[in-house]
Order: C-alpha cells, then sequence, then structure tokens
C-alpha cells in the first residue's frame, strides 16, 4: 500500500475509535484549544507591537536609516535632519531609493470659514509612494518635481480611512480642494486601503510633500533648512543583491565624511541601517520586554496542555497495549502502529487548533475592545487573525502533535507482546506511570510559575496604580492648542498663550495653571545635543545628549513634580533674559554628581550654541512611559524656547477635574473662537488609560494563564490518579483483603497525589524565582522600589498544593470505596 492509502486508512480508523472516547478526546481537544488558543492570542499582540512587516510589497527589502547619539537611551536612537538625508539620498550607491518622512498635526476644512478638524497629517519626500510601490487607489502619488521648491506644490494624497470617513468615498475626490492650517490644497490621489503608513500605531490621514512644510507649519523652515534639527524618520528600499550589513558600512562611511564637512553639527554623529524589528526594537524597547514576557507565559501553558494530552495518551496506551500486542503478533509493522497512533494525535491536534482559533478570535476581539488611546489622533493597534498568525497557530498545532504523540505512540508499541497478551495484566503501580507522573509534575510547576507570576503582575500593577510617579494624575485638567492651526503668526501664538494662562488662573476653584510641550508619558521626548561645563569630552564625541520638553511658569506647581533644589521658573524667565534651564536628578548626577548643579551651565547644541543655566533639578519622573529607563532631562522655559503646539494643564482644588472642562472651552472661544482643541481630558482618566492600561492588560492576561495552567494541572493529575486507582484494583483489593482499612486506602492515594504536587511545587519555586528578574527587566523603576514578595512564594505554594490535594480526593475516595469481593476478580 502507498503512503496514502495508509494514510486514508488510519483516518478512517482513527475516525471510527476516537469516538468511542468521548471523554478522553474531549479533554484532548478542549486542552489543546486553550493552550493553542492563548498562544495565537498573544502572538497577535507581538506581531502588532513588533513583528508585522510593513503594509508595502517586498517589505524586506525595506530598512531603516537611524542617527545615533551619545545618550539617547529611552528610544534608542534620533532622527535625520532633512539636509543630511538630502546628501544621504543623492551620494548612496546601496538604495534604490531613500525616504524621508515626519509627522504634523494639521487643522483641515473644505471651506475657509469652517472650523478646522484635527486631522494627522505625514510630510513625505516626492519618492514616498514610488519607491514604496504603493499604486494609490485613485489618482497618483507625488512626483519628482512636487519636491524641490519649497512651498510651490500645494497638493496632497488622502489616507483610504480619511476618504471613506470624511469625504464620503466620493469617487471625484480628484481635483477637490481642502484647507490645511489655511493653506489650499488640491487633492491628487488616495492610498490604498492595505496601506496604513509606517507606524504600527500612528496611522496619518493626509500626506502632503516635505516642501510644503514652510507654509502649513511654523517650524517648517527650519525644518528643511536646519542640521541640527534631526526630526526626520528615513527609510530605504535596498538595491537587488545588497545587504543591511553593506548598506550599513556605506552609510558610516557617508556620516564620516558628513562629519568632516559639517564639524559644528555632525561631529559626533552617524548613522545605522536597521530592520523593521531592528527599529522597532530600539524605539520601543518596553514593547520587545512586554511581548517576549507574554510570548513565554502562553507557551509554557501549550506546554501544559501538550503534557495533559500526553499524560492522557500515555494512560490510553496502557489500556490499548493489548489490542498492539495483538495487531503485532498478527504482522504488523512497529513503524506502521506508530504512523496510525501519530494520524491520531495529529487529529486531536488539528481539532484542538481549530477550536483554537475560535479561543484565539475572541482574545483578539477583546484586545481590540479593551486597548485604546488617551488622544483625539487616529491612533490604533490592530490586533488580527491574519494569515501570519494562522501560520504561527498551525505551526504551534503541528508542534503539539509531535510533543504529545511521539512518546506515547513510541510506548505503545514496545511493550512485550506474551504480557501484553495476558488477560491478567491489569495491575500498575506508581513506577509503571512514571513518565505520566513527570509530566503531571511538570504541569504542577508551571502552573506555579504562573500563579506567581500573577501575584507578581498583581503587585506590579497596584506598586504603580497607588505610587507618586512624580507628576499630579488627578485634579488636573487638560486641553491641547496649535495656533498655527489657523495660521497664528509667532507673535499671534504668544499673544494667545499668555492671554490663556492669565484667564485660566482667574477662573474659580483654579489653583494653578501653566503650559507644557508634551503630556507625561505620552510620546519620547525630543532629544538634544548639549555640552555640560567642566565635564571631559570623549574623543569624537565633543557632545552629549539629554531629553527635553518646553513648559511656562507654575508647571512644577501644576504639576507637583518636587523641585528638590533651586527653583522652577518664572514670569521673570522671559527671551531677552539669560538661558535658563531645570535638570532633573540624573541629569545632575550624571554630568555633576560631586558638585551642587545650581548655577552650572551646559550648552545647548553641539558647537556655538547658547550657554544654558541651571537654575533648579526637579525630581525624576516618567517621560516617555511607566518604567523606562532614568535618563537626563532637563525643561526649558516657553518664553527662551516659543513652541506652536502646547497643552494646558489646570490644577483645581475640586476632586473631579472633569467639571472645569465645560468653563475651560468657554474660556478658550472668549479668547479666540476659531482655535481648534482637542485631547480634552482629565489626568486622571488620561493616565489611566494611557499609563496604566498596559499593566493591567498584562495582569489580566497573566490572570487567564495562570486560571488555564491551574485548570490543565488540576485535570492532569485528576486523570493519572483516577488511571492509577483504575489499573491498581486488584493491589487495592488484595491489602484490603488483608487487614488495610478505607482510611489506609485513601491516605494511600492522596500520598501518591502529594508527591506529585510537592515535586513540582518545588521545581516551580526555582522557575517562579526567575520571574523576577523578567518583571525588574520589564518595569526598571518599579523594581527599584523592589517587587519581591516572600507571601507570594508561600501562599501561592500552599494553594496549589491544596487544590491539587482537591483533585486527588475524588479517585482517592473511589479507590477506598472499592469492593473487596469483586477487585480480586478484576481483570
Amino acid at each position: 500500500m502507498t503512503f496514502i492509502d495508509n494514510l486514508l486508512q488510519d483516518l478512517r480508523y482513527a475516525a471510527r475509535t476516537l469516538p468511542k472516547s468521548p471523554t478522553f478526546t474531549a479533554i484532548a481537544i478542549l486542552s489543546l484549544a486553550l493552550g493553542i488558543g492563548a498562544t495565537s492570542a498573544v502572538f497577535s499582540i507581538a506581531d502588532a507591537l513588533l513583528l508585522r512587516p510593513l503594509s508595502v510589497p517586498r517589505a524586506n527589502e525595506i530598512v531603516t536609516l537611524v542617527g545615533t547619539a551619545p545618550g539617547a537611551r529611552i528610544g534608542g536612537h534620533s532622527g535625520i535632519s532633512y539636509p543630511d538625508y538630502a546628501d544621504l539620498r543623492d551620494r548612496n550607491r546601496s538604495f534604490r531609493g531613500l525616504i524621508a518622512f515626519t509627522d504634523l498635526r494639521t487643522g483641515v476644512v473644505e471651506k475657509p470659514n469652517e472650523l478646522p478638524q484635527l486631522k494627522q497629517a505625514i510630510a513625505v519626500s516626492g519618492n514616498y509612494f514610488r519607491d514604496f510601490e504603493i499604486q494609490p487607489s485613485l489618482g497618483r502619488g507625488f512626483s519628482t518635481e512636487e519636491d524641490r521648491v519649497p512651498g510651490r506644490n500645494a497638493v496632497a494624497v488622502l489616507s483610504y480611512r480619511a476618504w471613506q470617513q470624511d469625504f464620503g468615498a466620493d469617487p471625484k475626490i480628484v481635483g477637490r480642494t481642502l484647507r490645511m492650517n489655511d493653506v489650499e490644497f488640491t487633492v491628487i490621489g488616495v492610498a490604498p486601503q492595505f496601506f496604513i503608513g509606517t507606524e504600527p500605531i500612528l496611522h496619518p490621514d493626509i500626506y502632503i510633500p516635505i516642501m510644503m512644510l514652510p507654509r502649513v507649519a511654523s517650524w517648517g523652515e527650519s525644518a528643511i533648512r536646519q542640521r541640527s534639527l534631526r526630526w526626520f524618520t528615513v527609510k530605504g528600499r535596498l538595491k537587488p543583491g545588497i545587504s543591511a550589513a553593506t548598506a550599513g558600512a556605506e552609510t558610516a562611511a557617508l556620516a564620516k565624511r558628513l562629519a568632516a564637512a559639517y564639524p559644528d553639527t555632525d561631529s559626533n554623529r552617524g548613522f545605522m541601517v536597521r530592520t523593521e524589528f531592528q527599529a522597532r526594537a530600539a524605539q520601543w524597547p518596553q514593547n520587545v520586554a512586554l511581548s517576549a514576557m507574554m510570548l513565554g507565559i502562553s507557551i509554557l501553558v501549550l506546554l501544559a496542555a501538550c503534557a495533559n494530552v500526553a499524560s492522557l495518551l500515555l494512560g490510553r496506551a496502557g489500556a490499548r497495549s493489548r489490542e498492539m500486542a495483538v495487531r503485532l503478533a498478527i504482522g504488523a509493522g512497529r513503524r506502521r502502529l506508530v504512523q496510525q497512533l501519530l494520524t491520531e494525535s495529529s487529529i486531536l491536534a488539528l481539532a484542538g487548533g481549530a477550536l483554537g482559533l475560535l479561543v484565539a478570535n475572541s482574545g483578539v476581539r477583546y484586545l481590540s475592545n479593551v486597548v485604546s488611546f488617551s488622544t483625539d489622533l487616529p491612533q490604533y493597534l490592530s490586533f488580527q487573525l491574519d494569515h501570519r498568525v494562522l501560520m504561527f497557530s498551525l505551526a504551534a498545532t503541528v508542534l503539539s502533535a509531535l510533543l504529545f504523540g511521539l512518546a506515547p505512540a513510541i510506548r505503545s508499541v514496545r511493550a512485550g507482546l506474551v504480557p501484553a497478551l495476558k488477560a491478567g495484566e491489569t495491575g500498575g503501580s506508581v513506577g509503571r506511570t512514571w513518565g505520566r507522573s513527570a509530566l503531571v509534575a511538570g504541569q504542577v510547576a508551571v502552573t506555579l510559575m504562573l500563579l506567581c507570576g500573577e501575584a507578581l503582575f498583581i503587585r506590579t500593577f497596584q506598586s504603580t496604580a497607588f505610587a507618586n510617579p512624580g507628576f499630579r494624575t488627578d485634579r488636573l485638567a487638560m486641553m491641547s492648542f496649535d495656533p498655527t492651526l489657523v495660521r497664528y503668526t509667532p507673535e499671534q501664538t504668544g499673544e494667545f498663550y499668555r492671554t490663556l494662562l492669565e484667564r485660566a488662573r482667574r477662573l474659580p476653584g483654579v489653583n494653578h495653571a501653566a503650559l507644557s510641550q508634551m503630556t507625561p508619558t505620552e510620546f519620547v521626548p525630543p532629544l538634544a545635543s548639549i555640552l555640560p561645563e567642566g565635564v571631559e569630552s570623549l574623543p569624537g564625541r565633543e557632545s552629549r545628549s539629554a531629553y527635553t520638553y518646553t513648559v511656562s511658569d507654575q508647571y512644577f506647581e501644576t504639576m507637583g513634580t518636587p523641585l528638590v533644589r533651586g527653583r522652577g521658573f518664572r514670569a521673570t524667565d522671559a527671551a531677552a533674559s539669560a538661558q535658563v534651564a531645570v535638570i532633573n536628578e540624573v541629569f545632575a548626577s550624571t554630568y555633576w554628581p560631586n558638585s551642587d548643579p545650581i548655577g552650572k551651565r551646559f550648552r545647548l547644541g553641539d558647537r556655538g550654541g547658547p550657554w544654558v543655566e541651571v537654575i533648579g533639578v526637579a525630581k525624576t519622573t516618567w517621560y516617555a512611559f511607566v518604567g523606562e529607563d532614568r535618563a537626563p532631562f532637563f525643561y526649558r522655559p516657553l518664553a527662551q524656547n516659543p513652541q506652536a503646539g502646547m497643552t494646558l494643564m489646570v490644577e483645581t482644588g475640586a476632586a473631579n477635574a472633569g467639571n472645569l472642562l465645560g468653563a475651560l472651552r468657554t474660556l478658550v472661544a472668549s479668547v479666540d473662537a476659531r482655535q481648534p482643541v482637542f485631547n480634552v481630558r482629565t489626568m486622571h482618566e488620561y493616565y489611566r488609560r494611557q499609563s496604566l492600561q498596559t499593566l493591567r492588560l498584562v495582569v489580566q492576561l497573566v490572570g487567564t494563564m495562570g486560571l488555564l495552567g491551574l485548570s490543565l494541572a488540576v485535570i492532569g493529575l485528576y486523570a493519572l490518579i483516577a488511571y492509577s486507582v483504575s489499573r491498581r484494583t486488584r493491589e487495592i483489593g488484595i491489602r484490603m483483603a488483608i487487614g488495610a482499612g478505607r482510611l489506609d486506602i485513601l491516605r494511600m492515594v492522596l500520598n501518591q497525589g502529594l508527591r506529585l504536587a510537592l515535586l513540582g511545587t518545588a521545581a516551580g519555586l526555582a522557575g517562579s524565582l526567575g520571574l523576577v528578574h523578567g518583571i525588574r527587566a520589564l518595569f526598571t523603576r518599579l523594581a527599584e522600589r523592589g517587587i519581591f514578595d516572600p507571601w507570594t512564594f508561600l501562599f501561592v505554594p500552599l494553594a496549589l498544593v491544596a487544590v491539587t490535594m482537591l483533585a486527588s480526593y475524588i479517585p482517592a475516595r473511589r479507590a477506598a470505596a472499592i469492593d473487596p469481593n469483586r477487585a480480586l476478580h478484576y481483570e
């Protein structure tokens, strides 16, 4: 017979035999469904955050160029200036095209007298659609000519989502005009539906040429002229036969040439070529740690499920030993029997995988509903069961079939013919179930690790939720502005903010009010080059780097961020005054560890920049995300570093800051009714959704995994003890016949379960201690306060042993109720 004929025969046989053992089949399929479903759902998280390729043709050819900057810790790298990009674009030989882009907020209307709607735009180089090989669904992309002269070509491409939601999917959209930051643009195309941009979270609404930045953004002219403003992301498509390493070597050589040509801005700068995964991992290191930990936990659950099914199959192998012996006796080959048994295992795995997809789909739908971002901008995290997740599920299914099916299959056909054919070979002992015992003990160990991890995550979440992050999380109302959306000049913008602050501080119930360029934990702050006074420079690294953003006076009082030394900003820190800054504790300890930092200075920029005097030291807080690495940071006063986009933060004495939002809207309308207001929220709502949501989600996922592992361990232990009792029925009858009491039998069976529970608990405790290091790696700042909880490692093992003993009690009670007379005749 051919392999196909054998396979069809095995499939028919399995289809007849598996339904005859409905309990075994149901438990095996359900166990696998839970393990495969949980693993696939968690994989969808890692896929959305890190692994999913760009939605462009041949995405494997796309790499990211990043600027290297000394001291860049939070984001891992810096952007690239437009002049540097232009030089790299024109001089390289490794790329078919280098693409530059940067995002900006815009106010969009169709008619001049309408109130602008906030939209996320992205300014792109003229080769953006061409070199990404994106063909618009309607119209065309940008041409090279539209990327040469600043301010000349006011053309735009809409995203597919914006075209549908904002323009009613008008098929005649090409040629229509819209006003963006009071500049009239002509729509020339609509991006295809599958293309959502090049960031996993931020999905732009509108694409415009980079050369239109000077007309739509107050900083646009500087952005395309100055080498010191590294605000652009650069990606490139490699030429055929060129590797990322080769391209990296070339860009490193080009960086040296630029450093020699422009020493004031590029002397200590370099470029690196990174794959999409490497770039995302460097930009969001917390996502790497989170994904790795969650995948590791889900794989533990999958292994527990496989161990559970393998244990069941080992028990079934003992029950089928006579059947296998008969088939061997009449001429069946051992390899042929192994093939048949693996076919049965594969059917179980495929059924479990199919049901697991339903479990995964439920998990993905749940994640899609609970994950949201506290912003009015189009930010999404798309969890989906696409072909990549399906392939992962299929791989998990095949691997599961091998893991739980191979050993029982081999054991089934290795039994001796004569003992297996004896009708009386029904006895058994713990020694004969050592394989299943090891699997069950392993399940208990895995379950203990999951439960301890859940307890530690809950403790971590509580520590974060109730600890002071370094800024106020209640009694704070916020709303954001960008006066350039209605074509304010820098002078008008400054006057608007001054008036806004004065009137906000006079509102009833307001204690303090301030303006801030960014909200803590919203984005990675800008990275600035600095030259600290009195700090010895390293060869080739004259400048250092620190993160920064701009705030107004009363910021520290409004935010509740303590000043450990010196003072905060005052109204007297004006544009004409000496440049000042407030640094954080890490900045002070890094550059002036053995002296008072107050009065120290640092130069802003690489060379030739202004000197900035330190007037205060603020407590180190979280800036980009919860649990980030400590990094030097400094604040600049708004009057000395004017910004267009700012957030008004108002501290109130009332418990519910939301009651103040209506009054603030009215206040803004009294200053300028045309001014767009966005991200209107309280700090409590923002911090809960933006910062604590990830921790809460991790707690829920780990808790679910722990319950799944506990359920699988209980099922496995129950099945093993029940099987052992059934195999030892005659032995138990003999023990009772010679004087053993029912309590003795109960104690004997419970001791078997207790030994397995204690063995698994000991192994699990060793693994659980490793979880402490994993959580510390994920939440660096929390580790400083300590998350090791000895009570977790006392109560969780005791609770687990108690639960496993309950699982052993039912078969133990059944064993104690055996009739000795019937047991002695049992075969």
